[in-house]
């Protein structure tokens, strides 16, 4: 043989039996547009010419049991030399001979989930990495390519054509991972995400929800799966998303939680819904919306619903715009209305630094005061935040406000309501309150 490559395949059948694909791997680089197993059958075939023009029954021999060629059986068996039976290939056991099967189960555990896009993940054996590194190292081949890299091509090409969906390693719907010497087989979709506003009709409506207790956010029966218990803000998109999406989980992004007392109106607070693990991914938001009105009918409403990516979590929490505030106070120590508007005058233009909880301390100004005397003593306090502003501590102290209303008046204020409107003082005057 003059041919390095045939003396270099030959070698190796010597020692291990090795079906077509993976003696072709060891060539992987060579024979552009030939696929490992036409590279590993083209060797072979060349090899058991090459013999019987010689007569080297011998190779013959060889290619029969260590090469599992059936050419090479028959010519055997046409000569009466009896032939030893066929090995299995030493590094991957049949696993190429199984692609279809393989295809077919992972075919199965897919069936459930809408998708257009996946990407395939294979899992190989400890033992069949070793395998093929003893025979690379015979081989001293530089036109190697692993199995690894094989397996996920050519299962791919099968499921492309099987699935009828687009391979994506970028933006996959889909993550498959398989184990094909095991068959194990594992199924995640990639989360939806959906951003979005909402606005808040009553205080006293929170926006998270303690955790059900029983199964602490795991999700359970006796929380419906949902992993919360109270009905909130959280709670309403939380359950319609999981009766729409057939989800896992949902998480709910925000820039900041306004909490339990406050109601928030004007453009609404922008939110970012994470719906996890989704077996339906094509839903129709105006869908989303109307669900959510009719089953929560007069505490929430969602608007400038969309499909997003996870990026726009971080600009979302990174982006501030003013908001309107209308506070209605009560002083704590009897003093005239008209020594009430006096003092709150001073809020105008006032610099308020402030740690919003889960923020960095920021400066906000406020301005826009309008004040009005609503009944027995009960102040309302309107005006503008550049920034949304932690009220309950701009009034009472805490969160390290610097400077607070009482700091400011001298008094000492009850809040009695609270409502913010994102977007400024202006969508007041367009809601009418």
């Amino acid at each position: 043989m003059e041919y390095p490559i045939l003396r270099t395949a030959m070698k190796i059948l010597r020692m291990y039996a090795l079906c077509d694909s993976c003696l072709g791997r060891q060539f992987a680089m060579l024979g552009y547009k030939l696929t490992n197993r036409d590279r590993g059958r083209s060797i072979k075939i060349t090899l058991l010419m090459d013999a019987e023009a010689s007569n080297n029954i011998d190779t013959i021999q060889i290619l029969s049991s260590m090469g599992m060629l059936p050419e090479a059986s028959a010519v055997l068996q046409r000569r009466g030399i009896l032939h030893h039976e066929q090995q299995v290939c030493f590094v991957c056991g049949g696993v190429f001979d199984r692609l279809q099967e393989i295809a077919s189960r992972i075919v199965d555990k897919v069936l459930s989930y809408e998708f257009n896009t996946f990407i395939l993940g294979v899992v190989i054996p400890g033992w069949v990495s070793e395998r093929e590194d003893r025979v690379r190292l015979i081989s001293d081949s530089t036109y190697c390519e692993n199995i690894k890299s094989e397996l996920s091509r050519e299962l791919g090409k099968l499921l492309v054509s099987m699935l009828k969906a687009r391979f994506d390693p970028v933006k996959p719907d889909l993550n498959i991972v398989v184990d094909p010497f095991s068959m194990i087989v594992e199924v995640s979709p990639t989360p939806i995400y959906i951003a979005g506003r909402f606005r808040k009709f009553r205080a006293g409506f929170p926006i998270r929800s303690k955790l059900c207790r029983v199964c602490m956010g795991r999700g359970c029966d006796s929380c419906g799966g949902l992993g919360i218990r109270e009905v909130s803000v959280e709670y309403a998109l939380t359950k319609v998303a999981m009766d729409l999406y057939g989800c896992e989980s949902v998480k709910l992004h925000l820039q900041i939680d306004d909490g339990r007392d406050r109601v928030v109106l004007g453009l609404g607070r922008s939110f970012v819904l994470e719906v996890r693990k989704p077996k339906r991914r094509s839903i129709d938001l105006t869908i989303f919306r109307e669900k959510l009105c009719s089953m929560f009918e007069g505490l929430i409403d969602v608007g400038e619903l969309a499909y997003t990516d996870r990026k726009s979590i971080r600009q979302m929490k990174a982006s501030f715009e003013p908001e309107g505030y209308v506070l209605r106070l009560r002083p704590m120590e009897p003093i005239s209305t008209v020594e009430a508007i006096e003092h709150l005058k001073k809020l105008e233009g006032l610099k308020v630094k402030q740690k919003y909880p889960g923020l960095k301390p920021r400066l906000k100004t406020i301005s826009d005061l309008s004040l009005q005397i609503v009944d027995d003593g009960l102040v309302e306090v309107r005006f503008t935040s550049s920034e949304p502003l932690h009220t309950k501590s701009f009034i009472e102290g805490g969160r390290d406000t610097k400077p607070t209303i009482m700091e400011v008046t001298r008094v000492a204020w009850l809040p009695v309501d609270t409502i913010v409107y994102v977007g400024g003082m202006k969508y007041a005057q367009l809601e009418g309150v």
